[in-house]
């Protein structure tokens, strides 16, 4: 893996294409790649994929994915609705991109990544290891699984983000160190082949790149 785009690259085209996004769901999305190291996550795709984003929001990933990976198609659902009223369906058409509304994780089968950037922390503390092993089970052979989250261990960074989802999605978050996430995937059948560590502004995310194998 290696860091082919900067941050102000993609803050530019994010900015180019969420022109007709209501200003605060535009702001949330131009800040994505300041505030978590999206330029790596992106190069960790492999140019030409199916791409299935759990959690996806309005899609900021997905256009990046499509914009700069090749993306033969990409794939995204959100649990809320209002985010996917303002989403890229606006913008590419149903053969290219698709962003829907599913409050479950939808099949996996024909995706060949899967990718998971700062959702694990929103799952209740009893739940995120199903819902990780339910990823690992649907996930296709040779498929890679790639998870983005905020990095618990840097006290300050972890307890700005406890305040960031207090305010913005009156939520009590609940982090998990890297070491558990890669415990968890290596129990479930994946075989974790880069972890990464970065920091944006006072934030520390891990980037995990992992597959599973036959």
């Amino acid at each position: 893996m290696h860091e082919e785009y900067t941050r102000i690259q993609l803050v530019k085209e994010l900015k180019k294409a969420f022109y007709f996004f209501p200003f605060i769901s535009r702001i949330k999305s131009l800040g994505r790649p300041i505030v978590s190291p999206m330029h790596k996550l992106i190069a960790a795709i492999p140019e030409k994929k199916r791409i299935l984003d759990i959690g996806c929001g309005t899609g900021a990933l997905l256009h990046l994915a499509l914009k700069y990976r090749k993306a033969r198609y990409a794939y995204g659902y959100d649990i809320s609705e209002k985010v996917v009223d303002y989403s890229l369906n606006k913008l590419w058409t149903k053969k290219r991109c698709l962003i829907e509304y599913n409050k479950e994780l939808p099949e996996l089968k024909g995706f060949d990544v899967v990718t998971m950037t700062d959702v694990i922390h929103h799952i209740p503390i009893s739940h995120q290891n199903i819902f990780l092993k339910s990823v690992a089970d649907k996930l296709d052979y040779n498929g890679l699984f790639i998870i983005m989250d905020i990095d618990p261990s840097n006290l300050i960074g972890c307890y700005a983000n406890y305040l960031h989802d207090l305010i913005i999605s009156n939520q009590w978050v609940h982090h998990r160190k890297p070491a558990d996430i890669i415990a968890l995937l290596t129990d479930y059948g994946l075989k974790v082949l880069n972890v990464n560590i970065t920091r944006s502004l006072w934030y520390y995310h891990y980037l995990i790149v992992a597959k599973k194998s036959l």
